[in-house]
């Protein structure tokens, strides 16, 4: 008998409602989904209770991040509800696969699903087949919605009226429909800006200079310079919108992976729907410009790479400290480090000065050295880590044949509490008790045993790592003989962070290294 055939108690019927902007054109207004549901509810013979109404007003269909809807999870989990009941599958989400995952996966066993337009009922394998024949057309329409709803905001592009986008820094929505106004005040920063910025002012002295004077960013918080840069790459400022070459998706940007991809080759270039702020001349200047001065500092990034502590070095503010070249009239080239927080923020953020590269790289070499006091401190070092591993995965197999044992124990009461029940021993109830208890222990002992098999394996890895750490120790006694990149993988090996401070104006420089080996006994 499937799990899902528990009995369903009149006051523990759960009602989901799920509403957006996208949903305007198909009728499912709150109201409507609210009164279907309930009267579904009571013709049934339940009963509508108000603390198991969850409503999710304005969120997208396309993930399952819903506030209410989360709160819906944790009563199914808790056992609070028997039935959870939706004016359509597509409320639930309009992904095939989260809406299979949430329903055929973590709700199995412990709730049923109705809904109040569609003959859903997951209990039998023919009602499994429709039930994915359902969500499958709701992912279809959500796609056909996204195409005609696309479509209609390129032809509003193409007519010079608003196709959705917010008004930018500068402007205001106008009362015509479509259009946007000037904001006056907001107007003169925008022409300020690229008045400076083709005056010869960088970008960070532009943030800095606005922060300073206490002018409001576009968000309320403090001016950045990518905020400047990306105003300034903006065409809207000379008239011209141009819409619908890329677009963000949501999933891509949470796996870190392409959070921009193209979305129409062939984009809208039209008059914007608001007058220009600056002439299509100055707009064209200022992206040569920048144009220029991102070529220029190509040949400064490659001569970074070469910077000893690049991605080691913090500022005492605890912002990163990037690396920078500057050159004089005569040719000559000075290197040396910043605090990203001064650079993107001003001085406000920080004061600390520029450090010149060969102070703060020679004064870490010298700590090296300090640190690394002959072979037969680095061998001790390597035998007190090993024996240290060693213990660590002797305890973690301890507890991972205790986990096991415990696993096989628990597999052997299900297989019992199966037989008990098919036998006639157990009755239906009992039997659902008793193995959500058995299956909620048995889930979190799975999750354990691979937890620890997982720790396992990243102590085995470290341990073998030992040769590798070996060599890096043998390497860092010839360390005037290698070059740069050589240096660089052994401080990866060795070297935690180092955080530095220079007062402006000041010769002084206050510099902490930090070694990934900070435990007493593996230096002394």
């Amino acid at each position: 008998m499937p799990a899902a055939l528990r009995e369903i108690r009149p006051d523990r019927v759960a009602i989901y409602i799920r509403w957006s902007t996208e949903d305007q054109g198909d009728g499912t207004t709150l109201v409507v989904q609210q009164e279907g549901c309930q009267h579904y509810v009571l013709s049934q013979g339940w009963r509508v209770t108000p603390s198991l109404v969850f409503i999710d007003d304005g969120y997208s269909g396309s993930t399952l991040e819903r506030p209410r809807l989360q709160a819906l999870r944790k009563a199914v989990l808790a056992g609070d509800v028997d039935c959870v009941v939706v004016y359509k599958l597509d409320r639930l989400s309009r992904s095939v696969m989260d809406t299979v995952n949430l329903v055929l996966g973590e709700w199995d066993g412990r709730t049923h699903l109705k809904s109040a337009r569609e003959p859903v009922d997951t209990t039998s394998p023919m009602g499994k087949q429709f039930f994915y024949m359902l969500v499958s057309y709701a992912e279809w329409e959500r796609n056909v919605i996204k195409d005609r709803t696309f479509s209609g905001k390129l032809r509003r592009a193409k007519e010079g009226k608003n196709p959705g986008i917010p008004a930018s820094y500068g402007y205001r929505r106008a009362e015509e429909v479509g259009r946007f106004e000037v904001d006056p005040k907001k107007a003169k920063v925008v022409r300020w800006i690229f008045r400076k910025y083709l005056d010869e002012w960088g970008a960070f002295k532009i943030a800095d200079e606005l922060n300073r004077t206490g002018v409001p960013s576009p968000t309320g918080l403090t001016w950045h310079k990518t905020t400047i840069i990306q105003m300034l790459k903006n065409p809207i400022y000379c008239g011209r919108l141009v819409y619908g070459r890329t677009t963000t998706n949501p999933r891509r940007q949470r796996d870190k992976s392409e959070p921009v991809y193209l979305k129409n080759p062939e984009p809208v270039v039209a008059e914007a729907p608001c007058p220009p702020l600056v002439s299509l001349s100055e707009w064209e200047r200022a992206q040569a410009l920048m144009s220029q001065r991102h070529r220029g500092a190509t040949g400064v990034r490659s001569l970074a790479s070469e910077y000893l502590l690049t991605g080691f070095l913090k500022c005492r503010c605890g912002a990163n400290m990037a690396s920078h070249c500057s050159s004089h009239r005569s040719g000559k080239l000075y290197f040396y480090y910043q605090c990203q927080g001064k650079e993107n923020h001003g001085t406000h953020a920080c004061d600390c000065g520029m450090t010149a590269m060969d102070v703060l790289d020679s004064a870490v070499e010298a700590k090296l050295q300090e640190f690394l006091q002959g072979e037969q401190s680095f061998q001790k070092l390597l035998a007190v880590r090993q024996q240290k591993l060693l213990r660590q995965l002797n305890d973690l197999e301890s507890q991972h044949r205790q986990a096991t044992t415990t696993l096989e124990d628990l597999e052997a009461q299900m297989r019992r509490l199966n037989r008990d029940y098919r036998t006639g021993v157990l009755s239906a109830a009992s039997y659902e008790e008793n193995k959500r208890e058995v299956e909620a222990e048995r889930d979190q002992l799975k999750a354990q045993v691979e937890e620890l098999q997982g720790r396992k394996e990243a102590v085995v890895r470290q341990m073998r790592e030992q040769d590798y750490l070996s060599s890096i120790f043998a390497s860092a006694g010839h360390w005037a003989d290698l070059d740069v990149p050589k240096r660089k993988v052994i401080l990866r090996n060795l070297l935690d962070r180092v955080v530095a401070f220079k007062a402006p104006r000041s010769r002084e420089v206050s510099i902490e290294v930090v070694w990934k080996f900070a435990d007493p006994s593996l230096t002394a």
